[in-house]
């Protein structure tokens, strides 16, 4: 939304980002119960939930109508898969995984 410019960050930004990452949570949560088994598991429930949190929660500020949900679902994946390599992250996927 700020397009890297800090400056612009405002309790509006922050009232959307946390709604955002409440339907994210939520999304991510009810589809971890899905049977899949896999190593990216985490990061692919990431990229899907937060595309479509996006996509509900506020219009784009750039680009086509799924632009900015896709540059936002994509960061997330990639900071949750950073995250699945962390000793926390690894028992949360194993978790996840039932093992």
């Amino acid at each position: 939304m700020v397009q890297g410019n800090v400056l612009q960050l405002t309790g509006k930004h922050a009232l959307i980002a946390t709604k955002t990452g409440v339907i994210t949570g939520a999304l991510v949560v009810l589809m971890s119960f899905l049977p899949f088994k896999f190593h990216f598991k985490l990061p692919v429930l990431m990229f899907i939930g937060c595309f479509f949190a996006d996509l509900i929660s506020h219009p784009t500020h750039f680009g086509l109508a799924w632009t900015e949900a896709l540059c936002t679902a994509t960061l997330a994946a990639v900071f949750s898969y950073v995250i699945t390599l962390s000793p926390a992250g690894k028992k949360l996927e194993e978790y996840l995984n039932g093992s």
